[in-house]
């Protein structure tokens, strides 16, 4: 997949975004920028508690997947040498891996599509334009009633065709911004002032939409709102947007450190909006089986996005380690394998570690096939979405059987191989 860069100038606040592709986007706003978003963490704002998912976003990023993280380095110093394709035993450790990959995978049976309804608990109302506001103003509201919700502004700016209406204190920032003239091929043409984007950058109790606040958990956007219509990423910085449509209207949440930092709300547009967005939960497209940035059996760049910490080697595969994730790659230089290595990464649809089941459910519709292997309570069972691009792909959950919340994420080509095995999951 070939990226591109395009430079797009929003509004007249000097909010400039450098994108690179569908999956990597670099900001350099007042809004968006990671600097900003580090200044204004705090702790989220309480929210319902019977709806409020598993909160682990006050723990540190790595501690979700660190005991992997470290057992995949210890190896890495203790068998340096190891070659992970020589028989163990009477099979072979890269036989059984082998025939687990030739064995095709069942589809969902009775049984288990009866214990998928039983899970499929998180039903998400669809969207309406009255959905996509901050604290009840919405795109096309006057000044009047802006005023009516936050009051006289501290102070108003002015430019050719825009109005900004700033309100701040030591707790808020919030910019409204107005359109003041409509420019038609006859020439300018003024009507009254009407809303054009309103900007959130600091207010935990701010009400977004369907009762979001900023510093909320990301799971709990995704439980309110759904399947976003689009999902980028600031590569450098790890920074996510996700994005919801109605209308020609887009609500904008910038996610740094799993919370939400930043909120916007303006007219969609490149590269927010996408032609062909995701129509429903069980529809699929390509963008749905890359994990990273990275799809299967595309040439392998070591740095494309971040820059590697470590590196594996096994037989001819190579291991490629990141902050929030690794790549498995062939000897012919080709992704084979990626995995999610802390909560701290995300799929296309904005799933990760740590995630309640339903929320899987709630994003990507039901498995094409579930790996219910092994006796035991404690351990995993593997949910198979299944690519109609590239057969024999597929996005794999791993979900913890007791707790029902993602213990991996990884887009593997074949099925995974011992999956009661953290490390063998990989590919390791």
């Amino acid at each position: 997949m070939k990226y591109h860069i395009s430079i797009m100038t929003a509004l007249t606040a000097g909010i400039v975004f450098a994108f690179a592709g569908s999956s990597a986007v670099t900001a350099e706003s007042p809004l968006f920028t990671p600097a900003a978003i580090e200044e204004n963490v705090s702790t989220a704002t309480t929210t319902d508690a019977a709806e409020q998912p598993k909160d682990t976003t006050d723990t540190p990023a790595k501690p979700a997947k660190e005991d992997a993280y470290a057992r995949l380095e210890r190896e890495c110093r203790e068998h340096p040498d190891t070659d992970k394709t020589a028989p163990t035993g009477p099979l072979g450790e890269k036989s059984k891996e082998i025939l687990s990959i030739l064995t095709p995978l069942t589809p969902v049976t009775a049984a288990q599509r009866q214990l998928l309804a039983q899970q499929d608990t998180l039903h998400v109302i669809p969207l309406i334009a009255a959905d996509l506001n901050i604290q009840g103003i919405e795109r096309g509201f006057s000044q009047a009633q802006v005023e009516e919700r936050w009051g006289k502004p501290v102070r108003i700016t002015k430019t050719d065709h825009f109005m900004t209406l700033h309100y701040g204190n030591d707790k808020e920032s919030l910019r409204c911004v107005l359109r003041t003239e409509q420019e038609t091929a006859d020439g300018r043409l003024a009507y009254t002032p009407q809303v054009d984007a309103v900007f959130l950058a600091k207010g935990d109790t701010v009400s977004i939409g369907r009762n979001i606040f900023l510093h909320n958990p990301v799971e709990l956007v995704l439980r309110r709102y759904g399947v976003p219509h689009n999902v980028l990423r600031d590569a450098a910085a790890n920074v996510y947007y996700l994005v919801y449509e109605a209308g020609r209207t887009d609500l904008i949440f910038a996610v740094a450190e799993r919370k939400v930092q930043r909120v916007a709300l303006m007219e969609a547009r490149y590269p927010y909006h996408r032609e062909q967005a995701l129509t429903g939960r069980q529809a699929r497209e390509k963008r749905d089986f890359t994990l990273m940035g990275f799809g299967l059996d595309e040439p392998f760049i070591a740095n494309r996005y971040n820059m590697w910490n470590n590196q594996l080697k096994r037989g001819t595969d190579t291991f490629w380690l990141y902050n929030n994730y690794g790549v498995a790659v062939d000897g012919k230089n080709k992704v084979k394998r990626v995995f999610l290595l802390t909560n701290s990464g995300y799929t296309d649809r904005g799933a990760t570690l740590g995630y309640h089941v339903s929320t899987v459910l709630g994003l990507y519709g039901y498995p094409d096939h579930v790996d219910h292997t092994g006796t035991d309570p404690k351990g995993v069972d593997v949910y198979y979405y299944s690519s109609p691009y590239q057969p024999g792909v597929y996005l794999a959950f791993v979900i913890k059987r007791d707790t029902q919340y993602v213990d991996d994420v990884i887009l593997t080509e074949g099925p995974l191989h011992d999956v009661q095995n953290p490390t063998a999951r990989y590919g390791l």
